[in-house]
């Protein structure tokens, strides 16, 4: 009978879910929103993902990134030897007369703000086979209006949009797994500026929308998304980065627990995957 479907009448069939592919996912906070009229947008955490995983060490550290405060970058997030680095924080409306500001840059905001390392394929793990998505600052040229923001190191965010007569729009973030409409790390908005006509919204992927005539949003918590940058009143502070979070697959046979962090676990096919969404401490398999 193996391999025989049979049709019973009145029964709907289910299919069996298929087993997710052991890996880990390491997604860092968000960097902050940018302050006063037009403050430019908080880029996206860093991303690692490393496929096809073989867990054979008991233990592995975490630690769980926050997203950063108004002008802050965000934190890393690290498991075992992985770090993904926090997106870069959103300029300030004065840090550049020619308001030109980007958002999501490693180094200090303004139109010439450092750029952000390159990820690579060795990225994840030094025996290779990860990979970190994207690397780019927030876009230049939209001037005097704020760009959306952009990736940090290794992140998952792209570069920020054109909002016609408006602020940039934050640069759409990573779908992981493939098809599941999960997505991290999208970039913040860009505040709306007095001159402007339409704050910029927020990359899909938890980045926060900029201000209109207030405080931006703030990005998604667990999602790493950038903070939007606040709107076209001097005082206002832009909106904080989302947090990171840790997603870890591994097969069902093992026994999960932890020490210092916030998790959820579920089985899934074969496999139980663990979604680590706050703490700095250990996950441990027996």
């Amino acid at each position: 009978m193996s391999g025989i479907i049979l049709n019973v009448v009145g029964a709907t069939y289910v299919p069996p879910v298929p087993p997710v592919p052991d890996f880990y996912l390491v997604q860092a906070g968000g960097g902050g929103g940018g302050r006063n009229d037009g403050g430019g947008a908080g880029g996206a955490g860093g991303l690692v993902i490393y496929n096809l995983f073989a867990f054979t060490a008991t233990s592995y550290s975490v630690s769980i990134g926050a997203g950063g405060p108004v002008h802050t970058p965000g934190a890393n997030s690290t498991f075992g030897a992985s770090t993904a680095s926090g997106g870069g924080r959103g300029g300030d409306n004065s840090e550049d007369t020619a308001g030109i500001l980007t958002g999501g840059c490693v180094g200090s905001a303004g139109s010439t703000g450092g750029a952000p390392s390159t990820g690579t394929v060795n990225q994840a793990n030094p025996s290779g086979g990860g990979v970190g998505y994207g690397n780019i600052c927030g876009t230049l040229g939209l001037g005097p209006y704020r760009p959306g923001g952009g990736g940090g190191t290794g992140a998952a965010g792209q570069n920020g949009t054109v909002n016609a007569s408006g602020s940039g729009n934050g640069g759409a973030g990573y779908e992981w797994p493939v098809g599941s409409g999960n997505y991290y790390g999208g970039g913040g908005g860009g505040g709306l500026h007095s001159s402007a006509t339409y704050p910029g919204a927020g990359g899909i992927g938890g980045g926060g929308a900029g201000g209109t005539t207030g405080a931006g949003v703030a990005g998604t918590v667990n999602t790493g998304g950038g903070g939007g940058g606040s709107g076209n009143l001097a005082g206002y502070q832009g909106g904080a980065g989302g947090s990171g979070v840790v997603v870890i697959s591994c097969p069902a046979t093992f026994t999960v627990s932890q020490s210092g962090l916030t998790m959820t676990t579920v089985t899934v096919g074969a496999s139980k995957v663990t979604t680590i969404t706050a703490g700095s401490g250990t996950f441990i398999l027996s």
